[in-house]
């Protein structure tokens, strides 16, 4: 038997610390090159190199107690019918809920706390509070969890974030009080209530886009109506149960999927490996945009780019050092041992493509060169006759470079940037194969909802 590495133990103490934590025995803990998530008891946290470096052992640490916390100490049905509906309350409201459970768990356990902060640190490199120069770049949800967690812990928030929450911090003060949730830190109803409070302060939610909680009644209308809530409660009981059902076998389809990928990829289908709905990550629902052909666009449809005052090109080795660099490419080969041989399919398959598209011509009548077969009885009759053979023209082949463009923006979060990563690599190997050079870029909005480049769009009346 095979003895254990390093990382198996590391893996093995982190799961039962997970189990600890959030006092479910069930709990299962795995790996993964993608963002972290939780989908039920089942926690994916990044993994560490194989030497176990210090910073990326405290990470995936504060990953995994965070998501064991959330299990221990939140109500996902109690957080659910509260919730707003809104894109951004919600956002700010799950935000505002992840701070609470935090706060809450790490109270007196300096470990827990500093691996918090360190998952913290990481969860801020990409998020665009970092980069923000004015207050519409600075994401609500991101700026008022740690504004809470400042109430909430007294712990000042990490440097890179300061900048962007100086922009928003005075305004966010001048319109609530944050400091009464911590009244409620152990109280998640009466928490959610003041969150809600919270995003009528800041004009997210109107007074009347409130979610009503059946749950709670009054005391003065204990007939028909109380009848009523009891049924309500007895009704989301079993919703949550079914919520729970539905997770499994959400969780149940994606390990099925992900061990069936490498199979589905080999055939004929590959463009149809897009994994289950539910594979997504925590951004949900992702957007859907109808790809029409030019032809069916109206006359009237003019696209131009309206600037290019704000363009950057980053070169890929700018983005991260060469350790990460190598420590990324390893994630990304682990994900496709699978799928070596259909590499080799797919480039047989092009090669056979391309060769067909090849028109070969002929010279006849040559003196030397290959025999020509129309030409073999006269040869037979008289071998020292000329011109009886052919050579094939030289044709010139166009070079021919193709560029593969992936979305990076945050909406491919998680599962969708693997796929696309995943599939990028099997094509970048398949065409070099047939002699095709190739290269791969990104493009992103350096700021969400468009960035400067919107803003001057703005500001000129949306030409």
């Amino acid at each position: 038997m095979a003895q254990d590495t390093p990382l198996d133990r590391f893996k093995a103490v982190l799961s039962g610390t997970a189990r600890a934590l959030s006092d479910e025995a069930e709990v299962e803990l795995a790996f993964t090159a993608d963002a972290p998530a939780q989908s039920g008891k089942h926690l994916k946290v990044p993994m560490p190199a194989r030497t176990l470096p210090a910073d990326q052992v405290a990470e995936a640490r504060g990953f995994a107690d965070s998501f064991a916390l959330r299990l221990r100490l939140h109500d996902a049905g109690l957080h659910a019918r509260g919730a707003p509906v809104d894109t951004v309350a919600r956002a700010v409201f799950d935000a505002v809920e992840t701070a609470r459970i935090e706060a809450l768990g790490s109270l007196g356990y300096q470990g827990i706390t500093d691996n918090l902060a360190t998952a913290l640190d990481v969860k801020l490199r990409a998020d665009p509070i970092t980069r923000a120069r004015n207050r519409s770049e600075v994401p609500l949800s991101t700026a008022l969890q740690l504004l809470v967690r400042e109430a909430l812990t007294g712990a000042p928030s990490p440097v890179a974030a300061e900048p962007g929450l100086a922009l928003v911090r005075e305004w966010i003060g001048e319109k609530t009080d944050l400091s009464a949730l911590a009244l409620a830190l152990d109280d998640q109803r009466s928490f959610q209530q003041l969150a809600t409070k919270l995003l009528q302060d800041l004009e997210l939610v109107e007074g009347d886009q409130v979610p009503e909680e059946s749950d709670e009644g009054g005391e003065e209308d204990e007939g028909e109506e109380g009848q009523d809530t009891d049924e309500a409660d007895e009704g989301d009981a079993e919703q949550s149960e079914g919520d729970a059902q539905m997770e499994q076998r959400g969780q149940q389809r994606e390990d099925q999927s992900e061990e069936g990928e490498s199979e589905q990829l080999e055939g004929d289908d590959l463009d149809d490996a897009e994994g289950e709905p539910g594979d997504e990550g925590e951004e949900g629902m992702q957007p859907v945009r109808p790809n029409r052909p030019p032809a069916d666009m109206s006359r009237a449809f003019d696209y131009r780019i309206w600037t290019t005052d704000f363009d950057e090109v980053v070169a890929a080795t700018e983005l991260c050092d060469a350790d990460e660099l190598a420590r990324l490419r390893g994630y990304l080969d682990q994900q496709l041992v699978h799928l070596q041989s259909a590499v080799s399919k797919l480039a047989n398959r092009l090669q056979r493509r391309l060769m067909a598209q090849q028109s070969r011509s002929w010279d006849f009548d040559q003196d030397e060169g290959l025999l020509d077969a129309a030409r073999l009885a006269r040869v037979v009759v008289n071998p020292m006759q000329s011109l009886s053979y052919k050579i094939e023209r030289d044709t010139e082949f166009r070079d021919t470079v193709v560029t593969l463009l992936i979305d990076n923006s945050g909406s491919m979060r998680g599962r969708p940037i693997s796929i696309a990563a995943i599939s990028a690599d099997i094509l970048a190997r398949t065409l070099e194969r047939c002699g095709v050079k190739t290269e791969i870029l990104g493009f992103t909005t350096r700021a969400w909802k468009g960035g400067q480049s919107r803003e001057t769009w703005l500001a000129a009346g949306r030409p």
